[in-house]
């Protein structure tokens, strides 16, 4: 899994922050030929703009693409692009970069399909015939709104090793363990369907790239697609037993403890595995298998059980990474102080990471089980707690794949993944390549798992009875040298620009008018006052405008930034000019809050991050979406020139185009639409707005689109005015963690 972060904050005076990750979008319908240079200029213009190494590990990038250019022309095909591509990509030697085609993904929905046209051959109750029925349809997105949110399965997790598919966890009385499966046993067949085809068919169309990013999903993929389906399906499970020897089972699907989660946009959905429990009185274990939002609240509620104990072992073998915001919050539980959590190394600037101690938290000892399959997130997670003095070690030496990545969908639809930072330690451990020795090296003993042994566990257990090993255990607080710069000289930010009218709204203007007007020193010239005039009337008058108390929006929003996109569902509340909510909510990153309630102003998140944010007087106002709208209601007084410099033609329509300053001395433009006199966009300094799906609203006239600077692009469904709002909307929430109890 690739490990995805916190990613630098959205561009706003009010700092939100948000997990990003790519998203799709649609392919246009171009010649292959074209297709392909696109995909190839995408990918090579955002590692330019946003890989986190910018000296491109002492490559000359652009000669990179002259180089690479004439090949990608001379492609045949796609698949001939991907390996080009790759190579190219291959060049920067680091984890998390790689273009995945398409045929990989097809690969997994074909086993899919293939599985499921199969059980419907077998079964003959009403069940399995309907669980069948999706799969024979060549309605792919109907595939996958059944097989990758389904909650009844086996009861089984699975891992790649050695290129099989182990089982490598159970949950105790499920199907599986009723059937006579075992840890240890390697599944090779699901309803027909040989695992070990679908994975060479896929490592053939991933031959020209290291493949460890596809082969950490793929298990994951299996259980949640294959091994799960519908309420009393049957599935029938091809397995080598402790000696090897081929066996067969049908496995009634039975309703399953864990839940199918999106870890982050354009990653299969994955079966969130969590595991608590008491192992003696003296020692408490967790288990989980991915970062994710939804493990918080779960560890919290296990730490609470558990607070008594003397040990904790965590258990992050075949955790594969995840959501790194959750990171600070799951450490800050097992820590009585804020610790160091090392440094974010990014293209032109490094952040430190730190875990602030939660109220809740474990303050004995810890001691952490990894594998060859713990990477990314886990990696960094198992790190930061050794090298602050609160953990020790055990398992196999870890992947050594740690850097946050984001995933992009590129035109021909293949994906690209690429790394927007470095990650070192607080001991100055650069992870990536390299990965984690433990304290206490113990192998996989696949004989043993047959027998009900965990000899990884059991020499975690013996661990935490050893003081003298948790005697030795001291932060690595050394001095390190400063982090890479991947930036090269750093120029100091240019001085402040007009707007010209021929970009405004980033848009290109081409004069259609009869000539541009001189533009006055001072004062509102007549044309502008009537523009603005006429749009006040068209929202509804000045009068409609002052009496609005509250607002309430709902509807959607796609933040863009460091080449990729997040979609999230978006809710505003403004009440009077004192109080304002804005929620940002979606299944990788749970809910982001800011408010400002008259007293405070903060951002909380559902990752257990919380900030406290510089207030200004009427921020609140300030904040509300129609803000710049609504101040052209007195415009005289806030924008003491304004002149009008003619028609030029927008996206197709001619807009009337208004240049001034505030008082303040900031320049601004303004566009409005000739035809119906809607404003389309308001700039102001290096702030751009878009406006435009004007609807009307109880006797206004209001924009259900809104795209603020080209990062954020709100897209309303519902607009509420003067009706009461719920006054919890702009208080803190009291989570789990800020709990003692």
């Amino acid at each position: 899994m690739s490990a995805q972060s916190s990613a630098p904050p959205k561009p706003t005076n009010r700092g939100i922050i948000a997990t990003v990750t790519g998203t799709a979008s649609s392919a246009p319908a171009l010649p292959p030929e074209q297709r392909r240079y696109d995909t190839f200029i995408k990918v090579w213009s955002t590692i330019r703009d946003n890989y986190f190494d910018k000296t491109f590990s002492n490559l000359d990038w652009n000669a990179i693409k002259g180089e690479y250019e004439p090949r990608v022309k001379a492609a045949k095909t796609d698949a001939e692009l991907y390996r080009i591509l790759n190579e190219m990509l291959g060049r920067l030697n680091r984890s998390h970069l790689s273009v995945i085609p398409p045929e990989v993904y097809q690969a997994l929905r074909d086993a899919t399909k293939a599985a499921r046209e199969k059980e419907r051959a077998t079964n003959s109750d009403k069940h399995s015939s309907d669980s069948g029925a999706a799969g024979a349809d060549d309605d792919e997105d109907a595939l996958d709104s059944i097989d990758d949110t389904s909650p009844f399965g086996i009861g089984v997790d699975l891992s790649l090793i050695n290129d099989r598919f182990m089982i490598t966890r159970m949950d105790a009385n499920s199907a599986a363990e009723y059937a006579g499966l075992k840890r240890g046993y390697i599944i090779e067949k699901v309803s027909g369907v040989s695992l070990q085809e679908m994975l060479n068919r896929i490592l053939i169309y991933n031959s020209s790239i290291h493949s460890t990013s596809v082969k950490q999903f793929v298990p994951s993929y299996v259980v949640s697609s294959m091994l799960n389906g519908e309420r009393d399906s049957y599935v029938t499970v091809s397995y080598l037993d402790e000696n090897d020897q081929p066996k067969e089972a049908k496995i009634r699907r039975e309703p399953l403890k864990e839940k199918t989660i999106i870890v982050a946009a354009n990653f299969p959905p994955q079966t969130l595995s969590f595991e608590s429990t008491s192992l003696d009185e003296k020692t408490g274990y967790i288990r989980f298998n991915v970062f994710a939002i939804p493990v918080i609240e779960r560890f919290c509620q296990a730490i609470g059980d558990l607070r008594s104990k003397d040990g904790l072992i965590l258990d992050l073998r075949g955790n594969t990474g995840g959501v790194l915001a959750a990171i600070p919050t799951l450490a800050g539980m097992l820590t009585p102080v804020s610790i160091d959590l090392g440094t974010s190394i990014y293209r032109t600037r490094s952040e430190p990471l730190t875990a602030p101690s939660k109220a809740k938290n474990f303050k004995g000892r810890v001691v952490i089980l990894v594998d060859d399959r713990t990477a990314s997130a886990a990696e960094m997670f198992a790190l930061a707690l050794r090298d602050n003095g609160r953990a020790l070690i055990v398992g196999q030496h870890t992947s050594g794949e740690a850097l946050p990545s984001l995933a992009v969908k590129l035109p021909t639809g293949a994906m690209l993944f690429y790394p927007f930072a470095n990650y070192r330690s607080a001991g100055g451990t650069f992870i990536e390549g390299a990965g984690i020795e433990p304290d206490r090296s113990v192998p996989l003993d696949r004989k043993a798992l047959f027998n009900g042994k965990d000899v990884q566990l059991e020499a975690a257990r013996s661990l935490l009875t050893e003081d003298p090993a948790f005697a030795a255990l001291k932060p690595k607080k050394q001095d390190v040298p400063p982090p890479p710069d991947y930036s090269g000289p750093v120029s100091p930010p240019p001085p402040a620009k007009r707007v010209p009218p021929s970009t405004i709204g980033g848009a290109k203007l081409t004069i259609s008018g009869p000539g541009v007007p001189a533009k006055a020193a001072t004062g509102q010239d007549a044309a502008s006052m009537r523009y603005i005039d006429a749009f006040i009337k068209t929202m509804g008058g000045a009068d409609a405008l002052r009496t609005i108390a509250t607002i309430t929006l709902k509807g959607r929003a796609m933040l863009r930034t460091g080449g990729a996109t997040t979609q999230f569902a978006f809710q505003a509340y403004r009440d009077n000019d004192d109080k304002f909510s804005e929620l940002l909510t979606s299944e990788a990153t749970g809910e982001i809050r800011e408010v400002i309630n008259g007293k405070s102003h903060f951002v909380q998140t559902d990752f257990g991050a919380e900030q406290e944010l510089p207030s200004t007087p009427n921020m609140a106002a300030n904040s509300d979406l129609f803000y710049l709208l609504t101040t052209l209601v007195s415009a005289r007084e806030l924008y003491p020139s304004l002149v009008f410099k003619g028609i030029f033609e927008r996206d197709g329509k001619k807009t009337a185009v208004i240049e001034g300053r505030t008082k303040m001395n900031t320049d601004l433009a303004l566009a409005f639409d000739v035809e119906n006199g809607d404003l389309v966009n308001f700039t102001r300094g290096y702030s751009s707005t878009s406006f435009g799906d004007y609807r009307k609203i109880e006797g206004l006239s209001l924009p259900f689109a809104i795209d603020q600077s080209g990062y954020i692009k709100i897209q309303l469904d519902e607009i509420k005015v003067n009706t009461p709002i719920d006054q919890s909307l702009f208080t803190k929430k009291i989570s789990c963690f800020d709990k003692v109890d």
